[in-house]
């Protein structure tokens, strides 16, 4: 039997409500959750180990909506996930037609922008037109690597009649 949920403030008064908010908000952020670069579960440093778990929490990946920051989403309740990487994982890379999909390890299927492609250092990344960045896992880059050309303008990835040039990007990124 799970604890009963901590009701929402049923006071008008501002500060019991903004003292609630911050409870909640400590909450939220004192979960030992981690995915890894290679999109692995861990709790408080153990992974993961039920199939079935572990495909739940990579469905609820999602980015917080004001901050971008990870979270995972479990029906209606959320909470802040650390990442050692983007949360976001292309389990597959696939040519479909005149277009590149990525197969998230969220379940989507995305479309590879245009000009989306990144490198940082030897990984391969994918920045989503929604601004997500997605990053290939062994995988997924072992086969875009098939693809990989040179070009006048540099790397691009040929591939669905297409060239997607490959922009090389340096520094620290944020995680989602």
């Amino acid at each position: 039997m799970s604890p009963p949920d901590d009701p929402a403030p049923t006071e008008t008064d501002d500060a019991a409500a903004e003292a609630w908010l911050a409870k909640l908000e400590t909450l939220r952020r004192s979960v030992d959750l981690r995915l890894d670069g290679e999109g692995r579960w861990f709790h408080d440093g153990e992974p993961f180990a039920h199939q079935g778990l572990i495909a739940a929490f990579d469905r609820g990946i999602d980015a917080h909506p004001d901050s971008g920051e990870p979270i995972l989403r479990l029906g209606s309740r959320w909470c802040y996930i650390r990442a050692d990487d983007t949360p976001f994982v292309a389990r597959r890379i696939t040519a479909d037609g005149d277009r590149l999909t990525l197969r998230l390890n969220t379940g989507a299927s995305v479309t590879v922008p245009a000009r989306g492609f990144e490198a940082r250092g030897a990984r391969l990344y994918v920045r989503l037109d929604d601004g997500r960045r997605v990053r290939l896992s062994r995988a997924a880059q072992a086969k875009a690597g098939g693809w990989l050309e040179e070009g006048d303008g540099g790397m691009r990835v040929a591939a669905a009649g297409r060239r997607y040039p490959v922009r090389p990007v340096d520094g620290p990124e944020p995680t989602a």
